[in-house]
């Protein structure tokens, strides 16, 4: 989409304000690491246990084209912890599967603003520390009622305290903590047709507590969190069928209507790229997935997946009294198509080719603004050197292959200039080693 394709209301608007871009230096940038480690360990022939960990670091810098607050300093740590127990043994004369497990997290931001002077940094306006801790405990259970049948039953709970530290005083002290908590059940039923084919039914119900960036206030200088800002709310049914052609093909088949409540929808302030989050909505999403796994040769995989989205606002009016009911939900695309090709050879050299065709999505709850589909590919070489039970594989890879123009990321609602799009990078190399340890 060029910004001549737009309709001349928001090419007016993208016309206004594109010298803003250079003016104040407009644009992102971020460094990221990440650690995690999984260890399994089996306790005896029927039970095992399971602990995880990671650590991720990130500084994120965006300086966004007006000057109050816009130049965006954030720095985030997340580190997180997992146990789980795994007992298979039997429910009366019944073959029995229990897992139990714990899950922590914790993160914790230090976000500044400062004024942007037409791209150098002004005073600082902003200054807030905000952390979040979550604790998850579930259990599920897996029990053979026959042969051929089998009876999944799960719950998990879960529990978000978020707490913010406001260290600029000068226009008050918002300092405070909300928190959220619920409790999400499951239970599936699934059924061995013949040694070919099976079929699943599931029913759960989910939570989707909002972020810290979309618990900030829209104005950019009120600290604090919006405390009128709650989780959105989800019930999940799906139907699926598994099952073998030949020796060589698997696929999978998926059937899934999602209802959503209190969905949380992203609005644009009058100021430039200031975004804000309201509880707005209903919508329901349904959908169909389609996966085909097939090994034509020995050392030769093909996958292709196929992913149908009908997502609409069953209701939904905005605090303008604009109607948005009955309009597709943007940012998801109604097609997606995935290919992938990996070839692996005894001697270690391995290769794969994978290929993304995106459709088109809206980038706005009017649905006036369609975004072009595209289509990405990537390419990956490494190699496999095993020493001992050390696993190495260095690996080199070319994304976006074909060095296609698309937007790596949609900005819903951004019609202040029309800014729908982030830019994804044009073609690039990246290199890195994966090192596993173990049989």
């Amino acid at each position: 989409l060029e910004p001549w394709d737009l309709s001349p209301q928001f090419f007016d608007l993208w016309q206004n304000s594109r010298p803003n871009n250079v003016l104040y230096n407009a644009g992102e940038s971020q460094t990221k690491t990440r650690l995690g480690l999984v260890y399994d360990m089996p306790l005896s022939d029927k039970a095992s246990l399971q602990a995880r960990g990671f650590i991720v670091d990130r500084d994120f810098i965006n300086l966004l084209p007006t000057q109050n607050a816009a130049n965006v300093d954030l720095q985030s740590g997340f580190t997180g912890a997992g146990l789980s127990y795994t007992h298979t043994g039997t429910l009366g004369n019944l073959r029995n599967e229990f897992v139990i497990g714990l899950d922590i997290e914790q993160q914790d931001d230090d976000r500044l603003r400062y004024d942007n002077l037409q791209g150098v940094r002004g005073p600082l306006v902003f200054n807030q520390n905000e952390s979040v801790n979550s604790y998850g405990i579930y259990a599920q259970n897996d029990v053979d009622l026959s042969e051929r049948l089998t009876l999944t039953t799960g719950v998990r709970f879960d529990d978000v305290e978020y707490e913010v530290t406001d260290r600029f005083l000068s226009n008050g002290n918002d300092s405070g903590s909300i928190s959220f908590d619920d409790v999400s059940p499951m239970v599936g039923l699934s059924a061995v047709l013949s040694n070919r084919l099976n079929v699943y039914a599931t029913y759960s119900t989910a939570f989707e507590t909002p972020t810290t960036t979309e618990l900030n206030r829209a104005d950019g200088t009120s600290g604090g969190f919006n405390e009128n800002l709650s989780p959105q709310e989800a019930t999940n049914l799906e139907f699926g069928l598994r099952g073998i052609v030949g020796e060589r093909t698997s696929y999978e088949i998926a059937v899934f209507n999602i209802d959503v409540k209190d969905e949380l929808v992203q609005f644009e302030t009058p100021v430039a790229d200031r975004f804000y989050f309201v509880n707005a909505a209903e919508s329901n999403r349904q959908g169909v997935e389609f996966s085909l796994t097939a090994r034509p040769i020995d050392r030769l995989t093909t996958t292709i997946s196929y992913t149908y989205s009908d997502f609409n606002f069953d209701r939904f009016v905005d605090e303008n009294a604009n109607v948005y009911s009955g309009n597709v939900i943007p940012g998801i695309p109604e097609d997606l198509i995935y290919g992938e090709v990996t070839y692996h050879n005894p001697t270690g050299l391995f290769a794969s080719l994978d290929v993304m065709r995106v459709g088109e999505q809206y980038a706005e709850n009017a649905n006036n603004v369609l975004v072009d589909a595209y289509t990405v590919a990537n390419l990956r070489i490494g190699y496999d050197r095993r020493s001992g039970n050390v696993l190495f594989s260095p690996f080199l890879g070319i994304n976006n292959l074909f060095d296609e123009s698309y937007p790596g990321d949609v900005r819903i609602n951004a019609a202040f200039g029309a800014r729908y799009y982030d830019p994804a990078p044009d073609r690039h190399l990246y290199a890195g080693i994966k090192i596993r340890f173990g049989g």
